[in-house]
C-alpha cells in the first residue's frame, strides 16, 4: 500500500470513530507557511472530515501575520480558522 493510501486509510478510521474535523497549523507568524498544509488539507476534505486552520502569533506585525495566514489558509465558506498567541 502506499504512503498516501495509507494516509487516507488513516483519516477514514478517523472519521469511521466519530471524528469530525481537524484542525490544521496553517502559519506562525509573517514568514513560516506550513508545507503539508495545502496537501493535508486536500486529504481530509477527501474523507469527508471538517478542515480548519490555524495561526500561530509570533508577535509580529498583525497585518503582515494576517496576510501569511490567509495565503497559507487559502480559507473558504466551509473551513473554520483559528488563531493563538502563546501568550497565557
Amino acid at each position: 500500500m502506499s504512503a498516501a493510501a495509507e494516509r487516507r486509510n488513516r483519516l477514514d478510521l478517523l472519521a469511521s470513530n466519530g471524528i469530525r474535523g481537524v484542525i490544521h497549523k496553517a502559519s506562525e507568524g509573517a514568514r513560516y507557511g506550513d508545507p503539508t498544509n495545502r496537501l493535508r488539507r486536500q486529504q481530509i476534505k477527501q474523507a469527508v472530515i471538517l478542515y480548519g486552520s490555524c495561526h500561530f502569533d509570533a508577535g509580529e506585525v498583525v497585518i503582515a501575520q494576517v496576510d501569511r495566514f490567509f495565503k497559507e489558509a487559502e480559507p473558504d465558506e466551509t473551513t473554520w480558522c483559528s488563531t493563538s498567541s502563546g501568550r497565557a
